[in-house]
């Protein structure tokens, strides 16, 4: 297995850039035939305030085989080294593609960054033309672009990804949540403005009521079904 190497040396002085989807691509920093190492630059563009960064902000990361099954899934928030890498192994050969989906949210900003991009595996001659070796890249070269999540070009996961609405929004700690699509969600997750998990849900049921049992205040709820992920700011009252 060859070690891995950073391919991004990335320096931010000051940050006086918000909610700029079309900055938060995604990129590998590093890769082998069985791991790959993503990256993307939210930190820097998104929910970030002036000199600080967003260290606000949430990604969910999910990367599909080319028939629409999950590989992998991680959430990443705080500085911007935990939030912008993500490392995962995978069984995918060389010969298939793989795609990648990233959410990023923020309680800074009224909606989210998609990001979605495809991994094929690159081999390049050496010089002397007496061997090659390989990395896995995406598909765009590092060049694809984030789009704000529910536009019309934006995909999120191997179909569309289905809206859902939470109501009463404000709410006084109970939820009612509905979406079209599967009658199930695999989950749906409440992060607070700091970008903690603050409560988590499984096997929510289409309709279903969810009590929170949280602090007043600003959250966003985050719903996940087989076709990606959708999310939605809310305020919790007395």
């Amino acid at each position: 297995m060859r070690q891995f190497f950073l391919l991004f040396l990335l320096t931010a002085s000051v940050v006086t850039v918000r909610a700029q989807c079309d900055f938060v691509g995604v990129s590998v920093s590093a890769s082998d035939t069985s791991q790959v190492n993503l990256y993307h630059p939210g930190f820097f563009f998104f929910g970030a305030t002036p000199n600080v960064g967003g260290f606000d902000n949430v990604c969910f990361w999910t990367i599909y085989d080319m028939e629409g099954n999950v590989l992998h899934e991680a959430e990443t928030f705080g500085d911007w080294e935990t939030q912008s890498f993500m490392l995962f192994e995978h069984s995918v050969p060389v010969t298939d593609s793989m795609r990648v989906e990233i959410v990023l949210t923020s309680p800074l900003e009224d909606f989210d960054c998609c990001v979605s991009d495809t991994l094929i595996w690159e081999e390049t001659q050496s010089p002397l033309g007496n061997s090659a070796w390989g990395d896995w890249s995406t598909e765009t070269d590092g060049y694809t672009v984030g789009l704000e999540c529910g536009s019309t070009t934006a995909v999120v996961g191997p179909n569309s990804t289905p809206a859902f609405s939470a109501y009463p929004n404000p709410s006084s700690g109970e939820l009612i949540i509905q979406w079209s699509g599967p009658e199930v969600a695999e989950e749906a997750i409440l992060h607070d403005v700091q970008g903690r998990r603050a409560r988590r849900f499984l096997n929510v049921a289409n309709g279903q009521v969810l009590h929170l049992n949280v602090a007043p205040g600003f959250y966003t709820l985050v719903l996940k079904t087989a076709e990606g992920f959708s999310s939605q700011k809310l305020q919790v009252t007395d």
